[in-house]
């Protein structure tokens, strides 16, 4: 019960957070990549296009989180330790799942941004005669992952998307930075952003699409 409580409360603290200003990021996101290029953004209507966005992520990291619990109880009685023992044990997983709610709750606040990002450039496309492409831009203060540092200044078309590999060599495919379907190591607190210029000013040498 211990662990199906603080699963609960996990999710709800994350949710809370995340659906509180989810809607205002994306359409800020929105107008600032329509005045970036040019063009007159309802803020609205690009929220309206991403509406069901896909929260499972949350759900999955609480479970893990709840399996965390479980093992540092299990652990305990293995090793005969006393009640008031496994509960300070508990306390100190409880703060650890709030610290990272609230670091999970920042990254999906970036996701919904990049989101509002690219949808707004898929718009643009639709409305516009020229092509737009996205150029992913990595913060640029040396303190990025050297996965994303790579990425700086490349480009794919809108439905395609990016390469990233991690250190070992794997590839993760990303629509955009901090992409939910990143691993953690590669998504959580990313603060690289998508850029958009007209096709036919970006370098083919910078071409680095990936067709899903």
């Amino acid at each position: 019960m211990q662990g199906k409580f603080m699963e609960t409360a996990l999710i709800d603290q994350m949710a809370d957070i995340i659906q509180a200003q989810t809607a205002e990021t994306i359409m800020s996101s929105a107008i600032r990549t329509g005045n970036q290029i040019g063009v007159d953004i309802d803020p609205n209507q690009i929220a309206e296009r991403i509406r069901d966005r896909d929260t499972a992520f949350v759900r999955e990291e609480a479970q893990r989180m709840e399996q965390r619990i479980k093992d540092r109880v299990s652990e305990g009685w293995r090793e005969g330790h006393s009640i008031e023992e496994i509960t300070s044990n508990l306390e100190e997983v409880a703060d650890i799942s709030n610290s990272y709610a609230e670091t999970v709750a920042r990254s999906e606040l970036a996701t919904s941004a990049e989101e509002g990002r690219l949808e707004t450039g898929r718009y643009v496309n639709e409305v516009l005669d020229e092509e737009y492409v996205k150029v992913w831009s990595s913060s640029g203060d040396h303190r990025e992952r050297e996965s994303h540092g790579r990425l700086d200044g490349k480009w794919a078309h809108m439905n395609e998307q990016f390469p990233v590999v991690d250190e070992g060599g794997n590839q993760h495919l990303a629509k955009h930075p901090a992409d939910r379907t990143l691993p953690p190591h590669l998504g959580i607190q990313c603060r690289c952003t998508l850029v958009f210029k007209p096709i036919d000013e970006v370098d083919d040498n910078d071409y680095v699409g990936v067709t899903s």
